[in-house]
């Protein structure tokens, strides 16, 4: 579940509201995943974006100049692991650091083969 400020996977919060950087960079890798979601691709057709458009788009969003590749490729790699830790430590989850955001030759993306999207719930208590 994304939201405007969190991100969930099977309920337990993974990326806070206080975590901007990553979840920025989770927010624009979910909606490529949509976008190709609602384009009814394969999983095998999902997009990988390269570390150039994910620094365009995220200049574009914060309306400054284009962040570090270094930075984003550091934000992308602590997503892939405290989604890992987190997972595996609240809920006894086996997940690798690449079944929610898969580093492809080409880029990154959501990976489809074993993430389903849900309609996000603004309070799960």
């Amino acid at each position: 579940e994304v939201g405007p400020n969190i991100v969930r996977v099977d309920g337990e919060m993974v990326v806070p509201s206080n975590a901007k950087p990553r979840h920025r960079v989770f927010r624009i890798l979910w909606q490529w995943f949509l976008d190709d979601l609602r384009s009814e691709f394969p999983p095998e057709r999902f997009r990988a974006w390269t570390i150039d458009k994910l620094i365009e788009e995220l200049a574009s969003q914060m309306g400054q100049r284009e962040p570090d590749e270094a930075n984003v490729r550091r934000i992308i790699n602590n997503l892939q692991n405290t989604i890992a830790e987190s997972l595996k430590r609240k809920c006894g989850t086996s997940i690798s650091r690449e079944d929610i955001i898969q580093s492809c030759r080409d880029g990154y993306r959501i990976n489809p083969y074993s993430v389903v999207a849900r309609p996000f719930q603004p309070d799960l208590s």
